[in-house]
Order: structure tokens, then sequence, then C-alpha cells
């Protein structure tokens, strides 16, 4: 008798954990499935306004981008965080290059290091030289010549040894006219 009140409670305990861990599991796919929606509509939001930002940044043309359109970035950058791992490399280059433009050295240069991450994991060199590029151009606004000339050298090599040519008179360009300033 003791035996099946003993197995019985195990019984119960079993079954409680069960419903528990499963009410835990519903719980996070429901967090998952949202977070990914709420990743589509964010990607809708900024497709159009990514669509016209260059990959690399180029000091003789200002990059211009409307004021409310830097806002609605604004707005889901949080989002982007939760997203991260899950963004294009050139979709976080864009971001950089929106927070660029607003001034948000800081944010631009956490985008650009982690696209260059990315990069570099999956051998993307294009990527990787407008990374360094950029990363360069905004080490040069902040008066860092040394720092910046070697970003975008480094840029620079990657494009001449892969025979890569988009991006490739900014730099060349970029980094004349640090020499020359220097």
């Amino acid at each position: 008798m003791w035996l099946s009140i003993i197995i019985a409670i195990e019984t119960l305990a079993l079954i409680i954990l069960t419903v528990k861990l499963l009410k835990k599991e519903k719980t996070e796919v429901t967090s998952a499935l949202e977070t990914t929606k709420g990743a589509v509509e964010t990607s809708k939001k900024l497709a159009g306004i990514l669509e016209k930002v260059p990959i690399f940044l180029d000091p003789k043309t200002p990059l211009i981008i409307p004021k409310e359109d830097i806002k609605k970035v604004e707005e889901v950058t949080p989002l982007m965080h939760e997203i991260r791992g899950l963004i294009n490399p050139n979709f976080l280059i864009k971001l950089g290059n929106v927070e660029y433009t607003a001034g948000n050295l800081r944010k631009a240069l956490t985008y650009f290091n982690e696209a260059l991450e990315q990069a570099k994991s999956t051998e993307d060199f294009m990527t990787m030289a407008a990374c360094l590029g950029n990363i360069g151009l905004i080490y040069s606004g902040k008066g860092e010549s040394d720092t910046a000339l070697k970003y975008l050298q480094d840029a620079l090599k990657i494009l001449i040894e892969f025979k890569l040519v988009y991006g490739k008179d900014i730099l060349v360009n970029a980094i004349k006219e640090l020499e020359t300033h220097k």
C-alpha cells in the first residue's frame, strides 16, 4: 500500500513538473514568435529608408537622410539589439551609416564593428573593406588621423588583393586627404 502511495505521489509530481515545463516552453515559443514578428515589421520599416543608403561612406558626397527617417531608425534600435545576430552585415553597415549621418559616432562604430566581425566569420571581403573604411572615416572625423589612416589603408589592401572595385576611389581619396593634412 505504501508503495502505491509513493508511486502515486511521484507520478503526480512528474505531471505537475511536466505541466510547468510545457507552460514555460509555450511562453518561450510565444516570445520567440513575437520577436520574429517584430523583426519582420522592423525590416519592412527600415527597408525603404536603408535602400538608398550606400555601403561605403564618402566624405566628398555627404549622405543626406531626412530627420524623420533617422527618427524611424532610432525608434526600432532597441529591437535591433535583440535580433542582431540574425541581421545581414550590410544591413548593419547601413544602420551605422544612418547613425554616422545623425552624428551618433559611437553607435555607428558599434554597428560597423559588429558587421566587421560577421564579415570576417564568412570571409566577405567587400563587407570587411566597407566596415574598415567606414571605421576609418569615423576616426578621421574625430581627428585621429593615424588610426583613420590605418583602417583606410587596410580596407584598400583588401579591395586591391581581391580585385574589388566598389569603394576603391572613395578610399584612395580619403587616404590622400589624410596624408595631405598630416
